[in-house]
């Protein structure tokens, strides 16, 4: 496996924890204002993607595009499981199909 793998996997973990972050700071707003900059959620939120961004960069120096890309998707993996636990969501089979589908799609892709 490349060493590089581990690093979209990493990313796509700081994905999710971004898209968290915002959902979380999304829901303490009433309203859309000034206010939102002092959003702690949402600005760790923006923080992160932007840190993503420059380790996108990095990997996209590294490895195909047409592999990080993909991989990428374990990013949803990430989020339904985790907004599960945290949001109450709830996981159906066509969300765990489509889980299988991805997981399977990131092994074909990787190999």
């Amino acid at each position: 496996m490349n060493k590089y793998y581990l690093l979209v996997v990493l990313l796509a973990a700081m994905n999710t924890c971004s898209n968290l972050l915002i959902k979380l700071g999304a829901s303490k707003i009433e309203s859309f204002s000034i206010r939102i900059i002092t959003n702690w959620y949402l600005v760790s939120g923006l923080v992160l993607f932007g840190l993503g961004f420059v380790l996108w960069i990095f990997i996209l120096n590294k490895v195909q595009l047409s592999t990080a890309a993909p991989m990428m998707s374990l990013s949803y993996v990430f989020v339904m499981i985790i907004s599960y636990f945290l949001f109450n969501e709830p996981i159906t089979s066509p969300k765990i199909a489509g889980v299988v589908m991805i997981l399977l799609g990131v092994m074909f892709i990787t190999r």
